[in-house]
């Protein structure tokens, strides 16, 4: 959250569903200032996030873990949507740096991304992808009337 507004944050069990989650829940305003202003800086200096800040930095190890993610989890979105969705428009909710479209784009998917983080957005739109820059509750409306998608990705 942002610095001013930042607490200690705890998480607690749901009874019902058994998952862990913020205790007490932050307000969307304070999530959204610390993903558009904070977090990639954060991440920068390597204090979070440590594949996006591999991403980031770049080299072999960067290359590495792109080819990973390129063979497992990617290929495996890439042929649920070819073989389950009815064409292949996708767009991705907080789609970072865009490694997952760049891959889904290779597959032959007509790709788009919504992006709370200048940073990130920008570094995606460098590599040629459209990327909307913002929260998805800000875009939704407009991004989601504009284009029809047969699979929005939230990872």
């Amino acid at each position: 959250m942002p610095d001013g507004n930042r607490r200690a944050l705890a998480t607690t069990l749901d009874p019902r569903y058994g998952f862990r989650h913020l205790d007490p829940l932050p307000a969307k305003a304070d999530v959204h200032a610390f993903f558009a202003d904070e977090y990639y800086a954060l991440i920068a200096d390597r204090q979070q996030a440590a594949d996006i800040a591999r991403a980031l930095h770049g080299g072999e190890d960067a290359e590495r873990q792109r080819r990973w993610m390129r063979a497992t989890l990617h290929a495996d979105i890439a042929e649920t949507i070819t073989a389950h969705a009815n064409g292949m428009r996708v767009l991705e909710i907080g789609c970072g740096l865009g490694d997952l479209l760049l891959d889904l784009e290779a597959k032959g998917c007509d790709v788009a991304g919504i992006e709370i983080s200048p940073i990130a957005a920008r570094e995606a739109q460098k590599r040629g992808l459209i990327v909307h820059q913002g929260a998805f509750e800000d875009l939704a409306e407009t991004v989601l009337a504009a284009e029809r998608y047969v699979a929005i990705l939230f990872i």
